[in-house]
């Protein structure tokens, strides 16, 4: 006798193949639904099986062994057929379309079985819930009406873990956009920091450039007036410079200017900031640092380029230094008078450092 098929076969394979369960691992639930089965109706077996084009997979059973049973030879092929009938057979031995089914071969031999269709939510049938006897028997009105109940709790079940799988899915997509979305952020960061600090950077010396000095001047003078700590600036400048230019040749002025940047910025304090502000001008930021303190780190900038060793000649270097005043809200003054007392040091000449000191903060150095 030719095994049955349904007329809407592929779709049902294809809503079977949609919970991923023929090669599942075990679920306890499912056991305790074929529990439960077995107990309602009182027999010793009880499976739960699903329906491929070829075999029933067994994936939850009690008082029995097997786990996979042929399509041709199984009692799931009829009962799928039923749609939300129960499948009974009262006695198996009697019934020609099981003569090959395995469970006839027990000992003893299953004469007695009951199976509902497993319909998932769009109405095909994946597999069967079966509750099987030694003994020939019917079931009871009540019995099958708490067999179908279990039925519709293994879809239930089955439903669940489609759903929590989707969420896994979701989250763990979610979980991949937002370390991608990190990532980029973070490459965006990077890539903005970069380039804000190219924006700020002077590309001959290295040094902060402009725009950096008017940041940071801003920022330190409105952190000092917060904190009630003095902050001192100091201008430095390259006298001759033009003439350095003109008689060496640009090259050389270039090695002078990033010569004398790096040994003033090696000079300074970590927290100190310097900056190119002109062709051959430089300014330096003291937070933390009165008049006195910036003059003495003034005489160290001098003497650390009095004793570094420049090629082709003498350079003059004038170096102004002011500190913020209490009604200076935003570093203009300081500026300006920085200015005025590096004009003061550029119209002196060379001068000592008794001279420096003598006229109130005015430095004339000499590399």
């Amino acid at each position: 006798m030719n095994t049955p098929v349904p007329i809407d076969e592929m779709s049902r394979l294809e809503a079977l193949n949609r919970y991923d369960v023929l090669t599942a691992e075990t679920d306890p639930l499912f056991d305790n639904v074929v529990k439960l089965a077995a107990s309602v109706c009182h027999t010793p077996i009880a499976k739960l099986g699903f329906l491929d084009r070829n075999q029933l997979w067994i994936k939850a059973a009690v008082g029995l062994d097997i786990r996979r049973i042929p399509r041709r030879a199984s009692h799931s092929a009829y009962a799928i057929c039923k749609q939300r009938q129960i499948l009974v057979i009262p006695d198996a031995r009697l019934d020609t379309r099981f003569a090959q089914n395995p469970l006839l071969a027990y000992e003893p031999p299953v004469r007695f079985l009951a199976a509902v269709p497993l319909i998932e939510p769009t109405g095909y049938a994946i597999g069967t819930l079966t509750v099987m006897d030694f003994q020939p028997r019917e079931l009871s009105q009540s019995e099958c009406d708490q067999l179908h109940a279990l039925a519709e709790t293994a879809i239930a079940l089955l439903e669940s873990r489609q759903m929590v799988r989707r969420l896994a899915g979701e989250v763990a997509e979610r979980a991949g956009y937002e370390r991608r979305a990190a990532a980029e952020y973070r490459h965006l960061l990077h890539t903005n920091a970069a380039l804000s600090l190219e924006s700020m950077t002077d590309p001959l010396t290295q040094m902060g450039n402009r725009r950096a000095f008017d940041h940071n001047l801003l920022h330190e003078v409105e952190r000092a007036r917060r904190l009630g700590y003095p902050l001192s600036m100091l201008k430095i400048d390259i006298d001759h410079f033009k003439a350095f230019n003109d008689t060496y040749g640009n090259p050389f002025g270039e090695q002078l200017l990033c010569r004398v940047a790096q040994v003033i910025t090696n000079a300074l304090r970590t927290t100190d900031t310097s900056s190119r502000c002109g062709i051959d001008e430089f300014a330096v930021i003291l937070p933390g640092t009165d008049l006195r303190g910036a003059r003495n780190l003034a005489e160290r900038c001098r003497i650390a380029v009095e004793q570094d060793v420049v090629p082709r000649g003498v350079a003059h270097i004038s170096i102004g230094v002011a500190q913020l005043a209490s009604d200076d809200h935003k570093g203009e003054q300081l500026v300006s008078e920085a200015e005025q007392s590096f004009l003061r040091a550029r119209q002196v000449g060379r001068s000592t450092e008794l001279d420096m000191q003598r006229r109130g903060g005015n430095i004339r150095m000499t590399i």
